[in-house]
């Protein structure tokens, strides 16, 4: 990794986020040589009536891992073993660790049990000050339905108000309520306003159509990546596409100000549909991976709404290694 590629996650405001919201421990791991920190692992270790769980990072996986900038690999290895004997340690069911998707290392196997992946997706956004005509930067479906928009009257602005985000949870709940996804709890609106910083670190951006709002995206900034983190829409409108505008309008806005990255968030692999979606925007693959260590084996005999219920927002173990 670079140091132009730590993530949101891996900022001081996050950690402070995630531990309001989840009620988890921080522990973040530090590798120092002479007093110079040389890399970095988040951590947070929640405690439940079945036992305790280490994420590196917990909530809709968030990316954590090894930040380490000069590709050292004893730094690594002091800051991975110290991640997964910190679980052994605090007597965790497992311990998760998920990967950054800038993150070119894979880790070695004598750390974790398991392996998931996922499919990372980055649209480098400095393309925007290279072409005179920006929508020329993606496919042509994409084109389309920037200009279907456009065409619609679609105008799109920010909105960091409070019924721009009464609006972005009551869709996002329908939205995820029609194809059975997992919504966002209601504390996590609150908090986004309560703890983190207008402008700086999040934007609300929104759609309308003759002055109603039809769509909104919500969006992280931190050091030179937006994350794309919720988008949102009244279904009657997606044929005229309010939200391939929004996210245009935004990288370019994001392109002005200085950003590099446009974070797509993960990809399962049978996700066919939003792989193809983000593809149109020009990105890049970059998978990446869930590393994870089991320490007792009384995990394996829970069933999986057991572990969701118990806990929540934390990733214990593939669902598909269950006994039960």
């Amino acid at each position: 990794m670079e140091g132009e590629t730590t993530l949101f996650y891996h900022s001081n405001s996050f950690r402070k986020f995630l531990k309001h919201l989840l009620q988890v421990e921080d522990y973040y791991l530090l590798a120092t040589k002479n007093g110079k920190i040389m890399g970095a692992l988040p951590a947070v270790l929640s405690r439940r009536n079945l036992g305790k769980s280490l994420n590196s990072l917990a909530f809709f996986g968030s990316n954590g891992g090894v930040i380490e900038f000069e590709g050292s690999r004893q730094v690594r290895d002091a800051l991975l073993n110290g991640f997964y004997n910190l679980g052994k340690k605090m007597g965790c069911l497992s311990a998760t660790l998920i990967g950054s998707p800038f993150d070119k290392n894979r880790e070695s196997d004598i750390y974790y049990d398991y392996l998931d992946e996922r499919m990372g997706q980055i649209t480098d956004i400095r393309v925007f000050s290279e072409k005179k005509n920006d929508i020329d930067n993606f496919g042509l479906f994409t084109r389309r339905m920037i200009r279907k928009a456009t065409r619609h009257s679609i105008k799109v602005e920010i909105n960091n108000g409070k019924n721009a985000f009464d609006f972005l949870k009551e869709r996002h709940y329908e939205n995820m309520d029609e194809i059975g996804g997992e919504k966002k709890p209601p504390a996590f609106f609150s908090a986004v306003k309560n703890h983190l910083r207008e402008g700086r670190e999040y934007n609300l951006w929104m759609a309308y159509k003759d002055s109603d709002p039809i769509a909104a995206m919500l969006l992280f900034y931190f050091n030179r990546t937006v994350e794309y983190y919720i988008p949102a829409i009244i279904k009657e409108y997606r044929s005229i596409q309010p939200s391939s505008l929004l996210i245009f309008e935004a990288m370019k806005d994001a392109a002005k100000k200085g950003y590099f990255y446009w974070n797509w968030g993960g990809t399962h692999l049978d996700q066919d549909g939003v792989y193809r979606f983000k593809k149109q925007w020009n990105t890049v693959n970059v998978p990446y991976y869930y590393y994870i260590k089991v320490y007792d084996e009384k995990l394996f005999t829970y069933s999986k709404e057991v572990i969701k219920k118990e806990f929540p927002y934390c990733y214990l173990l593939p669902f598909n290694k269950l006994r039960s």
